[in-house]
C-alpha cells in the first residue's frame, strides 16, 4: 500500500469561535473607547482576550474612530507575526452599536501561510484553531448571528502552501450576506490564478470559485478549481451540520486532469467528511502517452511511443494511504518500444534474441495491466505483439514486459518513479501471424 500524505479537514469549532470573537472584541473595543480615552488599554484589552483563547497577538493597531466607523490598521497573529491582517473597517450607526450591531466589516488584505505536518495541513499561527476536540457541545447559533455583521467582504486573503519542494501562491475574495431574520448566510468566493512552483502536473493558470449558504445550522459549500485551457476542471460539494461536522457529505462530482498528453478523470466519489472509510476510486485514463509513463518508470532505460487508454480501480483509506487495485489498458494501432540492452542480462541465445529484438520493438498490439502484490508493489505487466524490423526480416512477436516496484500513482503524480527497478522480459510466441 503505498504511503501519500494524509489530508483532512481539521477545522474545529475553536475556528468558529475566532470568528465570533473577533466580531466581540471590534464591538467591545468602539465601546470601551468611550469610556477609556486610552487607545492603549482597548488594545491590551483585545490582546489579552485573544491570547486566552490560544492566539498569539504579535501586533494589534487601532488607528480610529468616529460615531460611524472604526479603523485598525493592522492584527498580526503568531511568535513571528505568521498572520497579518491589515486594513479593517468596521461601519455601524450609533444607535445600533449600543445593542453590539455592526452594518459590515471589511478587511483589506490577510497573509496566510499553510504548511503540511504529520497531522494535516496547518495555517502557521494559527495552528491551536485547527486541533480538533473531544467535546460535542452544541453551538449556539443564535448568539453567533447576533455577533455577525449584516456584510462581511474580505477583499484578498494572501495564500501560500508549501509542501516540500512543492509551493502554491494565490489569493481570495469573499463576500458575505448575513440575513439576521432567517439566520441564513449567502457567500461567494474566487480567486487569483493559482502560481505554483515544481508542480508535478502541468496546469496552466487555475482559479477556484464558488458559494457557500448556510441556513441555521446548515451548510452545503460548490467551489470549482479550474485551469484556463480547461484541461483541468474539479468540482466540489460539501454538504454539512455545522453541530455535527464529521457525518455530513463531502462529493466529488467531476474530476478531470491532463497527464501525459492525456486526461484522466474520476468517476463520481461520494463519502463522509469524516473521512473514517475507505473511499473506492475509479480512474478513467485516455490518450495517455505511453513515453511519458516508460521513460520516468525506468529513467529512460525503455522508450515508448503511442498512447494509452483504460482504467485503474483505487482505494484512499482513511490513514491516507492510496491502493492501487487493478488497472486494464490498451495502446492505438500502432507504436514503438526501446529497451537498453543493460536492463536484459544474460548470454543465452533466447536472451539474446530477446533483447536484440527490443531495441527497436515496433508493436500493433498494447495491453498493460496494474496491480499490487502483498508487499505493497506496484506490478506493471504489458502483453505486446509486434517486430523488429531490421531482425528476423521483421518476423511478429509476442511478448510480456514486466516492471515492478514502489510506485506512486498516477493520479497523485503525472509520473511513476520506482525504486530498484526490476525488468524481467520473457519471450513468448514467436510464430509469425
Amino acid at each position: 500500500m503505498l504511503e501519500t500524505p494524509q489530508v483532512k479537514p481539521k477545522i474545529s469549532r475553536k475556528l468558529i469561535w475566532f470568528i465570533v470573537v473577533f466580531d466581540l472584541l471590534l464591538v467591545a473595543g468602539i465601546l470601551a473607547y468611550f469610556f477609556f480615552p486610552f487607545k492603549g488599554v482597548i488594545e491590551s484589552k483585545v490582546i489579552s482576550t485573544l491570547e486566552a483563547g490560544g492566539l498569539k497577538v504579535s501586533k494589534f493597531e487601532i488607528q480610529s474612530f468616529d460615531t460611524s466607523r472604526a479603523s485598525i490598521s493592522e492584527l498580526n497573529l503568531g511568535s513571528n507575526s505568521e498572520v497579518k491582517i491589515k486594513d479593517i473597517v468596521v461601519n455601524y450607526d450609533a444607535k445600533g452599536i449600543v445593542s453590539g450591531k455592526i452594518k459590515s466589516l471589511e478587511v483589506g488584505d490577510v497573509l496566510l501561510n499553510a504548511v503540511r505536518s504529520p497531522e494535516g495541513i496547518s495555517i502557521e499561527g494559527l495552528e491551536s484553531l485547527f486541533k480538533t476536540k473531544s467535546e460535542k457541545s452544541k453551538i449556539d447559533i443564535d448568539q453567533i448571528f447576533k455577533s455577525l455583521p449584516d456584510k462581511v467582504t474580505l477583499k484578498k486573503i494572501s495564500l501560500n502552501f508549501t509542501d516540500k519542494e512543492f509551493s502554491v501562491d494565490t489569493s481570495i475574495s469573499v463576500e458575505l450576506d448575513i440575513d439576521h431574520d432567517n439566520k441564513t448566510i449567502h457567500g461567494l468566493f474566487k480567486s487569483s490564478p493559482f502560481v505554483m512552483e515544481n508542480s508535478p502536473i502541468d496546469i496552466y493558470s487555475p482559479v477556484l470559485e464558488g458559494s457557500l449558504d448556510l441556513k441555521h445550522t446548515h451548510i452545503t459549500t460548490t467551489a470549482n478549481l479550474a485551469s484556463k485551457d480547461a484541461s483541468f476542471n474539479i468540482n466540489l460539494i460539501v454538504d454539512v451540520d455545522v453541530q455535527d461536522m464529521e457525518n455530513g457529505k463531502f462529493e466529488i462530482s467531476k474530476f478531470k486532469l491532463p497527464i501525459g498528453g492525456g486526461i484522466v478523470t474520476l468517476d463520481k466519489i461520494v463519502t463522509s467528511t469524516g473521512f473514517k472509510k475507505p473511499i473506492p476510486i475509479k480512474a478513467n485514463v485516455k490518450n495517455v502517452e505511453l513515453s511519458d509513463i516508460l521513460g520516468k518508470v525506468t529513467n529512460g532505460e525503455i522508450e515508448g511511443d503511442g498512447r494509452l487508454s483504460g482504467s485503474v480501480k483505487l482505494v484512499y483509506h482513511p490513514s491516507g494511504q492510496i491502493e492501487i487495485q487493478n488497472g486494464q489498458l490498451e495502446g492505438g494501432n500502432e507504436g514503438l518500444i526501446k529497451v537498453s540492452p543493460a536492463l536484459i542480462p544474460g548470454d543465452n541465445e533466447q536472451v539474446k534474441m530477446t533483447r536484440t529484438i527490443l531495441e527497436n520493438f515496433k508493436y500493433n498490439i498494447l495491453e498493460m495491466s496494474i496491480l499490487a502484490d502483498k508487499d505493497d508493489n506496484s506490478l506493471i505487466n504489458m502483453k505486446v505483439e509486434g517486430a523488429n524490423p531490421s531482425y528476423m526480416e521483421g518476423k511478429k512477436v509476442k511478448l510480456n514486459i514486466n516492471l515492478s516496484g514502489d510506485t506512486i500513482p498516477m493520479l497523485k503524480r503525472s509520473l511513476i518513479p520506482m525504486n530498484d527497478v526490476k525488468t524481467i522480459i520473457d519471450s513468448g510466441d514467436k510464430n509469425e501471424k
